[in-house]
């Protein structure tokens, strides 16, 4: 949880402004978006880069579960 707790935490230091760099590190990117949506600044060209990402990282995730799933021993634990 410290690996996922900690990008999150560090949208919240000061200085830390969204950039195209930082757009591309999964929980840092949407707590960053989330803080310049409340602040009323919308980059929708950083937005859009987010959610690209962000969709790439899901497919990602979901085609690794797929062929772990596609394992019996992972199914049947045996």
């Amino acid at each position: 949880m410290i690996v996922v707790f900690m990008p999150a935490v560090a949208a919240l230091l000061p200085g830390v402004e969204l950039n195209s760099a930082l757009a591309l590190i999964p929980v840092l990117n949407t707590s960053l978006v989330s803080k310049e949506i409340i602040t009323g600044t919308y980059h929708w060209n950083l937005i859009a880069l987010i959610f690209l990402s962000s969709s790439a990282y899901a497919g990602i995730a979901i085609a690794i579960a797929v062929k772990l799933f596609q394992r019996e021993d992972v199914l049947f634990r045996s």
